[in-house]
């Protein structure tokens, strides 16, 4: 996904990639929103996207991650073995050999939960809201 035609939406996607709260994201500088505003944002498929892709970006390389590479190889691990053979048998191993490794690499799954709220409980709820007599 290339980066966001409007540029302060981009900017606080960025902010937001960098670990800011919505509304420090939004309040920054570069983005120039209201504090609020960053709730808005985050609902926007477009934007939630844009972090994600952000945040899965390898700092050390211009490639996204190894996940595909990783599944493409879990596959081709899996043809290997299905051969039945001792040359299949012996190919599936390496390559499993290389996934085991290659997950270690893998970065950490982003929170797909934008937001930091939680639900409220039952009991949180009638506290909160119960009738004022």
């Amino acid at each position: 996904m290339p980066p966001l035609m409007l540029l302060r939406q981009e900017a606080y996607c960025q902010a937001r990639a960098k670990g800011l709260l919505p509304k420090k994201a939004a309040a920054s500088p570069e983005c120039n929103y209201r504090p609020d505003y960053g709730y808005v944002l985050d609902r926007k498929e477009p934007i939630q996207k844009r972090i994600v892709e952000i945040t899965t970006k390898q700092a050390w390389s211009g490639t996204r991650d190894i996940a595909p590479v990783v599944d493409q190889l879990v596959l081709a691990a899996q043809a290997s073995a299905a051969l039945g053979t001792a040359a299949g048998w012996k190919a599936a191993g390496d390559l499993w050999a290389k996934v085991a490794v290659l997950k270690q690499k893998l970065p950490a799954a982003p929170d797909p939960v934008l937001s930091p709220r939680r639900p409220m409980t039952a009991e949180e709820w009638e506290k909160k809201f119960q009738p004022k007599c």
